[in-house]
């Protein structure tokens, strides 16, 4: 990652979404953990075996969108101008851009990093650039401000990691609570049983979405994204996902699909309806976030509508 392929821009997409609204909800500072975290900023990689043909994300979007005008300021797309703006040949990671964001609500995020490193995340040691996410975000959103009041990174491969975020925030909530946790697992694919290598699986994404609401924050979100080419399999592994987020007492979850990537947001608010309403807005703003990015691409493209559908599964009920 970020593979130049649409499983990076609905990820992206979603996790901005998710984020925005958790602002929308809260005052104060936000807390965020994200798992198989790549470095802040990271060469484009071609992925032509994961991108099925797709129009979406080539290089004439990527300088259609470097060398567009600013749009919705908070719109992921703005956002990843702002990175192309500062570096042209690289791409940013998912806290990185929650950091944008927040910088432009005046927020304030303490942030547990999970570093992957090695063969299986296709780059070297990435902790002392994790640790630098604050003066990234400074130069690209062009401040002297760090939208980061804390950050912590850690290099114990997950699921071994979980107990490390539950001790880390703990401890940030006995100092001072926060209203909102945002968590971003990014692995290869869930497998709801056997996982091996960059994956996540029942147990442990159980053991994560519990992590997130312990200590009783008002809100709890976790965004996750999986891959898989079997649709079977994938739909399968969708439905598991949204058990492990009842099992853990989340109160809505729903599932974005492109091809063979999805994104599953599972949220704890502070009542069933409060919840609800949550995921109506994601499923809003992420609808116009899509069609926001097909549109742009304009009349000569491939990428209609038609084309380019994006599935919504909810399997909360």
């Amino acid at each position: 990652m970020p593979l130049q392929n649409t499983g990076t821009l609905l990820e992206n997409l979603v996790l901005v979404e998710s984020a925005r609204l958790l602002f929308d909800e809260t005052q104060g500072t936000v807390d965020i953990a994200s798992a198989f975290s790549m470095p802040p900023l990271t060469v484009w990689r071609r992925a032509e075996k994961y991108s099925y043909d797709s129009p979406l994300f080539t290089i004439a979007q990527l300088n259609a969108v470097a060398n567009g005008y600013a749009t919705e300021p908070e719109s992921y797309r703005e956002l990843l101008r702002q990175c192309l703006a500062y570096d042209r040949m690289r791409g940013p990671n998912g806290v990185l851009l929650v950091g944008l964001l927040a910088l432009q609500r005046e927020r304030t995020l303490r942030a547990w990093v999970e570093d992957v490193s090695g063969e299986a995340a296709h780059y070297g040691p990435t902790r002392p650039a994790l640790e630098a996410l604050g003066t990234y975000a400074s130069a690209i959103g062009k401040t002297n401000h760090s939208p980061f009041g804390r950050l912590t990174v850690t290099t114990t491969p997950y699921p071994g990691c979980i107990d490390e975020l539950r001790n880390t925030l703990s401890g940030w909530m006995q100092r001072a609570p926060a209203q909102a946790r945002l968590g971003y697992l990014d692995p290869n694919v869930y497998c709801p049983e056997g996982r091996e290598g960059p994956q996540t699986a029942r147990r442990d994404h159980q053991q994560w979405l519990r992590s997130l609401t312990r200590g009783a924050p008002t809100w709890s979100a976790s965004v996750h994204f999986s891959s898989n080419r079997s649709t079977e399999a994938l739909v399968q592994g969708l439905k598991q996902m949204h058990a492990d987020a009842r099992a853990a007492g989340y109160h809505a979850t729903r599932s974005y699909r492109h091809q063979a990537h999805t994104i599953t947001v599972c949220v704890q608010g502070p009542s069933l309806d409060a919840a609800a309403q949550y995921m109506n807005s994601l499923d809003k703003a992420v609808q116009a976030g899509w069609m926001q990015w097909v549109d742009a691409l304009g009349n000569g493209s491939d990428a209609t509508p038609e084309a380019v559908p994006l599935k919504r599964y909810d399997f909360s009920k």
